[in-house]
């Protein structure tokens, strides 16, 4: 628990960490993150494990499923499944204190691993909403006006639902982007006519009714 607040559980293949004092087990930090800019939501964790806890209990393996469980005040929790797609450990050589970190994507393995090799004929946001059926996502998409004929390429699914993205129409003034959320959603939006949003970030002088922001990195691209 942090300060009675939040708590924090983790589950490696069903089997909770025994993280907290005395155990040699602690977390370092836990990043979860889901853009436009990566293709399914990713988990990076940080542990430091002077026991080899996970080690001796076989627990890192590749598509190792991980589990967790965020719960408030309010005992309302979240639980999130992530697959382990790889694992480092940089400080090997120092006996007394090892630091594991382990990087994981969001449980969607079929959309992340499988492939298809049969086209698609309509517009690129029924496109996204038959990818989303076959992969067992929601979908949340704006309507198109791109109608014809997709060629996967025997790409993963994940990359033919971002090839098809980059290429995707509406209107003269659309601008179409592809994200995946944390509750599995697939997101295909008109970015260039989004609706209002109902929180607002700032950076600078806090103000209410907006998030503050305390650091930024702005960037752009061409198109």
């Amino acid at each position: 628990e942090v300060e009675g607040r939040v708590s924090l559980k983790i589950y490696f293949n069903g089997k909770e960490l025994p993280i907290g004092y005395g155990t040699g087990l602690a977390i370092n930090f836990v990043h979860m993150s889901s853009s436009t800019r990566i293709a399914v939501p990713m988990i990076h964790i940080s542990l430091s494990d002077s026991v080899d806890y996970l080690v001796t209990n076989k627990l890192l393996f590749d598509n190792c499923l991980i589990t967790v469980v965020i719960g408030d005040q309010s005992n309302h929790s979240t639980t999130y499944e992530f697959r382990l797609n790889s694992f480092t450990n940089p400080n090997s050589a120092v006996s007394d204190k090892r630091t594991i970190e382990v990087d994981g994507y969001l449980n969607l393995v079929k959309y992340w691993q499988s492939t298809s090799f049969t086209s698609f004929t309509g517009t690129s946001s029924a496109l996204m909403a038959d990818i989303s059926a076959k992969c067992s996502l929601n979908c949340i998409s704006d309507k198109t006006s791109d109608s014809q004929t997709w060629f996967p390429r025997n790409l993963p699914y994940y990359e033919w639902a971002r090839s098809t993205s980059e290429r995707g129409y509406k209107s003269e003034t659309s601008c179409m982007q592809l994200g995946i959320d944390m509750s599995r959603t697939l997101n295909y939006k008109d970015v260039a006519n989004m609706e209002t949003p109902t929180a607002k970030i700032g950076v600078g002088i806090p103000k209410s009714g907006y998030l503050f922001a305390v650091d930024a990195s702005p960037t752009s691209s061409p198109g």
